[in-house]
């Protein structure tokens, strides 16, 4: 639970699974690069990913495993999304958004 991932650069689309590091770190260049959270059906309500864009101006999409839009997070932002409801492989997935901190 305590893994995590750096994505850098992040240039294509990628697609975690419920198996992947719980924190994602990302760069994403160009911008609007597409972070999908997993199958909700494979996961465990609470399932909690966090992603971190640390680029300095480009931001990037979070989108459910059904490519619906959970969050743009726009630079220098940490994401924290927990999983509320997992009848469907989409999902119900809440967030809270922070800014990183130097």
């Amino acid at each position: 639970m305590g893994r995590s991932a750096v994505t850098s650069p992040m240039s294509a689309t990628k697609t975690l699974t419920s198996h992947s590091p719980r924190t994602q770190a990302c760069y994403p260049n160009p911008a609007n690069q597409i972070l999908k959270l997993p199958d909700a059906t494979a996961c465990d309500i609470g399932h909690t990913i966090y992603v971190i864009n640390y680029h300095g101006s480009n931001q990037m999409l979070v989108r459910d495993f059904d490519n619906g839009v959970v969050k743009t997070l726009v630079a220098n932002r940490v994401l924290k999304c927990v999983l509320r409801l997992n009848t469907t492989t989409a999902g119900k997935w809440v967030t809270v958004t922070r800014i990183l901190s130097s």
